[in-house]
């Protein structure tokens, strides 16, 4: 949405600006700068929950299933998305309808994970659902996991579940 290069590029900006012994560089600037390095509605809208609000995500990665068809992988996976705006009064669930999250799917292990796939999809009904087929022609293009924000975009109540390990789908007459 916005990337490093954005981010980048106004932090460079903003510090060349402000260096110095007397420099004074603001978070005002910073948000200002960012929300100029933001290319559309969707990462305005992150730049307004990272500075303007106080936005937290509950993203959860519920079920990954992989079917293997000859030089291809059928990956599906739910993830739950619920955002919660806080102020004085408490916190407050709100909609996360709309909200365009990445699901990044990997090959390889969780220790030496690689990126074979990056989707960004709305969320829908608090959720979001992949399904698609990528190519796997080799063990390590082969998917293993799925994990839901992978460039860590939105705040987080809890990373540890933003994960799930592929697994076979189960037999519809054994549901």
């Amino acid at each position: 949405m916005l990337g490093d290069s954005a981010i980048n590029a106004a932090l460079h900006a903003l510090l060349a600006r402000e260096r110095g012994p007397r420099g004074a560089a603001s978070v005002t600037e910073l948000y200002t700068l960012l929300r100029k390095a933001a290319r559309g509605d969707d990462a305005r809208a992150v730049v307004n929950e990272w500075f303007a609000e106080r936005v937290i995500y509950d993203l959860v990665a519920d079920s990954a299933t992989i079917e293997q068809r000859d030089d291809r992988a059928r990956v599906v996976a739910r993830f739950r998305v619920q955002r919660v705006r806080s102020d004085s009064t408490g916190e407050h669930e709100s909609s996360a309808n709309s909200a365009l999250v990445t699901v990044g799917i990997y090959g390889g292990t969780t220790e030496a994970p690689q990126l074979l796939n990056t989707v960004r999809q709305r969320v829908t009904n608090g959720a979001i659902v992949v399904d698609l087929s990528i190519a796997s022609t080799t063990p390590v293009q082969t998917p293993t996991f799925v994990e839901i924000d992978p460039e860590i975009r939105l705040i987080n109540r809890e990373r540890s579940n933003h994960r799930v390990r592929l697994s076979a789908p189960v037999p519809r007459r054994l549901r």
